[in-house]
């Protein structure tokens, strides 16, 4: 997983948590659902909390001058949730990725708009109307039908957005 997704990952952890209490510990690997380490999760949020996403506070290890992140806690802060809520731009690299109901949803920085556009949201059942009702041939529609099922069945894209090839039709 990259850091600009884990980045996402935990802030939305913090930004449900946000009415909870005043600090929080780190969210655990389980917690987010996806599998990355301890270590990375409190790194990260000690990436977050540099850039003022997260009001954070690190424990680090004494030992040997080592200066290892070993807990913290934190919450967000408003920059963290206008980020979150896509009314401010991250400064560094942030992308929410949620995947639920056949629907990918990826926002985050400049960077990301750059490729995608910010903010878009397409169910796949969506795309599949849209590509059948364009203004094209048969022809150019079974192809387009035919490059997204292709991109639907690669297996990396297939367990984020699971079995979603079946809306496409034959």
């Amino acid at each position: 997983m990259k850091d600009s997704e884990l980045r996402g990952y935990i802030l939305q952890y913090f930004y449900d948590r946000r009415r909870d209490g005043l600090s929080l510990s780190p969210p655990k690997p389980a917690d987010l659902g996806v599998e990355v380490t301890e270590q990375d999760i409190l790194y990260v949020c000690d990436q977050l909390g540099e850039h003022n996403y997260l009001e954070w506070k690190a424990t680090k290890s004494n030992y040997k001058s080592s200066g290892i992140i070993v807990n913290g806690y934190g919450r967000i802060n408003a920059f963290g949730i206008d980020v979150v809520e896509g009314t401010e731009t991250p400064a560094i690299k942030v992308e929410f990725v949620q995947h639920n109901n056949n629907t990918v949803t990826i926002t985050g920085s400049t960077n990301v708009n750059n490729i995608i556009g910010s903010n878009n949201t397409l169910t796949l059942s969506e795309l599949a109307k849209a590509i059948e009702s364009a203004t094209a041939t048969p022809q150019e529609k079974e192809e387009a039908k035919t490059l997204l099922r292709k991109l639907l069945e690669h297996p990396l894209v297939s367990a984020i957005v699971g079995g979603a090839v079946g809306l496409l039709g034959s």
